[in-house]
């Protein structure tokens, strides 16, 4: 395939050199200096016992990948390189995903570097000012554009020892947002109302996410899964030394119909520079969803919420339940969305109000839920 020239713009890159590819750090620094122009170099050391972690999530692969890794890797001191190509071409290269668009001078460096290291993985790059971003974000916690923008003119180097941003806990909100903004594409379902005023709020304790891959998800945000035998998807992730669950919802899960679940994160954009949420339309109609198929009853704050955003987008003649599920069915129709039935067992699933059915699993859940609260009620008068 011909070559793509990218003409907009220079591009900043990394590439790392692994612990057990340092033996050649020499040869390749000084042909990376022929070929691009190197802007800095940190020699990075992560902090004992989570190297595992810091490999999982750098390359979103599960632990025991991750262990194989730092294995092959090396798990001391390695280097960072910053490298600037002042004329990127693109074109087509085989990678481990297929084949991808990528910067053809680095990524054939990348190649030739693994030659020189044994023709393992000992040598990472990025294919593409997208990837460079989500290694900033991981590594130094600052979007591309902010690193750019504070590099020196001249040769930078230094040394620190610490781990990926959010491997031990995440300082605050702002600091996870902005790295999942540059890692991950997702946006957050519904609740962000006020969202860093009241982060848990009586009635909505977790915080839902619609994401594309639920496992690379989990690993950016350093969930801890609080039910890993199961198909619910909470995690558990530590912000400002504070408990936080997140429900990763991603497409395909049953969670919404597949299609719906794309347009959702289709359609997001970036609210007040902080996180990714819904276009208005698309939301109301996915809250809407959420509170006549994943609730037994509409709670009254979302009443409220209802009447306000129908406003904004001037529909009317939604006060009763049938007259919103009506609007919720035509929507549905006009778009090819169906109901479905969630894999998430503990999401309740309104399947008689939707005319639809539900599996015999979740029937035999239902049923098995329904005499545990007998039995509790029994419980309880007996010890009255």
């Amino acid at each position: 395939m011909n070559d793509k020239e990218n003409i907009s713009k220079s591009e900043l890159h990394v590439l790392i050199i692994w612990e057990e590819a340092r033996y050649k750090e020499t040869e390749i620094i000084n042909d990376l200096s022929n070929n691009f122009n190197v802007r800095a170099r940190y020699n990075i050391t992560w902090n004992n016992g989570n190297a595992y972690k810091n490999f999982s999530r750098f390359y979103a692969i599960k632990a025991r990948y991750a262990k194989s890794k730092m294995k092959h890797c090396g798990t001391g001191e390695f280097i960072l390189l910053i490298v600037e190509d002042k004329e990127p071409i693109y074109s087509y290269r085989k990678t481990n995903d297929g084949e991808e668009l990528v910067n053809k001078r680095v990524f054939d460096c990348k190649v030739k570097y693994r030659e020189w290291t044994g023709n393992g993985h000992k040598i990472h790059a990025t294919n593409s000012v997208e990837e460079t971003s989500h290694n900033l974000a991981l590594v130094f916690g600052v979007t591309y554009e902010e690193y750019y923008a504070k590099l020196p003119k001249t040769f930078k180097e230094e040394s620190f020892k610490r781990d990926l941003i959010g491997t031990n806990g995440w300082d605050n909100f702002p600091q996870l947002f902005n790295v999942l903004n540059n890692t991950l594409e997702y946006c957050v379902l519904r609740n962000f109302e006020g969202f860093f005023d009241n982060m848990t709020s009586e009635d909505h304790l977790d915080i839902d996410i619609m994401a594309r891959n639920y496992e690379e998800a989990q690993l950016i945000l350093n969930g801890r899964e609080l039910y890993p035998f199961s198909k619910r998807v909470a995690n558990e992730v530590i912000v400002s030394g504070e408990r936080v669950n997140f429900d990763i919802r991603t497409i395909g899960d049953g969670y919404m119909d597949s299609e719906f679940s794309e347009k959702l994160i289709s359609s997001r954009y970036l609210f007040e520079n902080i996180y990714f949420r819904p276009e208005n339309k698309i939301y109301f109609y996915s809250l809407l969803y959420h509170a006549l198929v994943h609730k037994e009853r509409i709670a009254a704050d979302y009443e409220n919420r209802f009447e306000v955003m129908a406003n904004n987008l001037a529909i009317s003649g939604i006060k009763e339940q049938n007259d919103k599920l009506s609007l919720l069915k035509s929507y549905m129709g006009e778009n090819c969305f169906e109901f479905v039935e969630p894999n998430d067992l503990s999401v309740f699933y309104n399947f008689k109000l939707v005319g639809a059915k539900s599996s015999f699993k979740r029937h035999v859940v239902m049923k098995y839920r329904a005499f545990k609260k007998m039995v509790k009620r029994m419980v309880t008068l007996n010890e009255r």
